[in-house]
């Protein structure tokens, strides 16, 4: 299971204005034991973001802010199949939205506003802290947008592989 923590970056930030997170996520074959964390980006137990494969083998984004969490999740998987994921949030209608194959599957409406207290948290790709465990499947083309789009092609000068 391989792991990536990037140290604190402001091109992580989940701002207060449109944001995609988007990749492609193969689960692992056999039970799914416990919140497998796909990415995260976690400054304390009550300012998080993080995308996970839950238990019941749905995928799951929380945005925790202040102790509050909004959440929008779907998407059931299988072991051994990639799922094109995408979480956008549309900055207009306060809106956070998880896809999954090109399926919009739960939306969730919700204001940033403190984006700034995650300054120094570092972002976590396949491993977690303390709220789940690591995600032992494979991760690829992992894609951060600081615009509003849906798509697994090309580029602009806002987007940041990894």
């Amino acid at each position: 299971n391989d792991a990536l923590n990037l140290a604190t970056n402001d091109d992580f930030d989940f701002s207060d204005d449109n944001y995609t997170l988007e990749g492609f996520v193969r689960p692992p074959v056999g039970e799914f034991s416990s919140n497998s964390t796909i990415l995260s980006r976690t400054k304390d137990a009550s300012n998080f973001y993080r995308l996970v494969l839950l238990p019941n083998a749905n995928f799951s984004f929380s945005y925790m802010q202040a102790g509050t969490n909004h959440i929008v999740t779907g998407g059931n998987a299988n072991g051994a199949i990639f799922y094109h994921v995408a979480v956008s949030y549309n900055h207009a209608d306060s809106n956070l939205a998880l896809y999954v194959n090109n399926v919009r599957h739960q939306t969730n409406s919700f204001s940033v506003s403190n984006h700034a207290v995650m300054v120094d948290a570092p972002l976590r790709i396949g491993d977690t802290t303390l709220l789940s465990q690591d995600f032992s499947g494979h991760i690829d083309a992992l894609r951060m947008s600081k615009s509003l789009k849906y798509k697994t092609a090309g580029e602009d000068q806002n987007d940041h592989m990894i």
